[in-house]
């Protein structure tokens, strides 16, 4: 669920956006870890030298750590997929440990909402990346009044069946509104 044009001064916003830069940014270093444990992400920085390189920022994910990969010469932009796919991806461990278990759907929603805001269903189906369109029903009940129905990763079924839904349901209708490195 992403949230667009939200009070970001709503205490209970701010609340949730603070759960969620700290489970992203554990992730984050939970999976560089163990991609360099494993051997698939290769060495030359450190988790501290990415906290280091974006002070600024609420959160850290693959995009600063491939960014600073980059600027090292450890990987070229042409490797950004194999990258991702080989070291950022979910994995069984990393959901078990990082899911959204600690803030319901139904908190999330009602908390963007009452912050003034749009809660957006990001990326559905997108090859089996986080649902498919049968968890779509409990979505209208948690009161998600968005799609996004264009994204990389969405096939042109996918992309039909969203925008239909989203007519049925009188839904916003949104495309590319996190980042994917595609």
């Amino acid at each position: 669920i992403v949230g667009i044009d939200f009070n970001p001064e709503n205490a209970a916003m701010k609340e949730l956006m603070a759960i969620g830069s700290n489970r992203q940014t554990n992730r984050s270093r939970f999976l560089f870890e163990e991609g360099l444990e494993r051997g698939s992400l290769r060495p030359g920085i450190t988790w501290e030298d990415v906290v280091k390189a974006y002070p600024d920022n609420d959160y850290l994910c693959n995009n600063q750590v491939f960014e600073l990969m980059l600027q090292k010469g450890i990987y070229t932009k042409e490797e950004y997929q194999e990258f991702f796919q080989n070291n950022f991806r979910s994995t069984p461990e990393s959901r078990k440990r990082f899911g959204n278990d600690s803030v319901t759907l139904e908190e999330t929603v009602s908390t963007i909402r009452a912050a003034g805001g749009v809660a957006v269903l990001a990326h559905p189906g997108a090859k089996d990346k986080y649902m498919d369109h049968s968890c779509f029903d409990e979505m209208l009940k948690a009161g998600v009044n968005g799609v996004e129905i264009r994204h990389p990763l969405m096939t042109a079924e996918e992309r039909a069946l969203y925008d239909r839904l989203c007519d049925e349901h009188g839904l916003y209708k949104l495309g590319g509104i996190d980042h994917d490195g595609l």
